[in-house]
């Protein structure tokens, strides 16, 4: 078999890096499929991911808001926080979820029950971050300011506008969220 050289690095490239990644611990992750209605009708927000150095295999591709919880953060607060550093809109209310009151075991202890809209995992990532996502609809207000380097071409489409870009272009959609805004798509079908 005639290997060229190149060939043979990139073949080791890419064991290393699986190796590496096959030691990394999973990320937890927040995203959030958002809406608002207009004219008696519900719109769904998406922006283009553009990350071209860090992610350029999935830029250009279309994204819900999205971004690690840090540590010892409240999901709602991170869910609050993502939202607005990506695309300047602020959260009224989560849909579709159960969120207990924080409990305060002691000064430094504290936890909460919560159920999110719906949750995700994403075993493979093309030698990128393993991750657990919990994934919340909700309401939000305001104008998009999108975050420069992650994010850019905001637009509302319509819930069938949504359902057509899933069924006729899923290539556009982030293949790690397609899931998520599938199942959403299909329980807005049932109620």
């Amino acid at each position: 078999v005639d290997i060229t050289i190149y060939n043979l690095l990139v073949l080791i490239s890419k064991i290393i890096i699986h190796t590496q990644n096959m030691n990394q611990e999973p990320k937890t992750i927040i995203s959030a499929i958002l809406m608002r209605r207009r004219n008696d009708t519900i719109e769904i927000f998406l922006q283009t991911r553009w990350k071209p150095t860090v992610s350029p295999m999935y830029s250009g591709m279309l994204e819900i808001p999205a971004g690690v919880i840090d540590a010892y953060e409240n999901v709602y607060d991170a869910l609050r926080r993502e939202v607005k550093e990506e695309c300047g809109l602020k959260v009224i209310t989560c849909r579709n979820s159960f969120r207990e009151e924080l409990h305060k075991i002691d000064k430094l202890q504290q936890s909460m029950v919560f159920q999110p809209f719906v949750c995700q995992q994403v075993l493979d990532k093309n030698d990128g971050k393993l991750w657990f996502g919990f994934v919340f609809l909700c309401e939000v207000e305001g104008e998009p300011k999108m975050q420069k380097g992650e994010t850019k071409n905001p637009q509302w489409v319509s819930l069938e506008e949504l359902e057509n870009l899933l069924d006729e272009q899923p290539e556009k959609i982030f293949p790690h969220q397609y899931q998520a805004l599938k199942y959403y798509v299909e329980s807005r079908k049932q109620s």
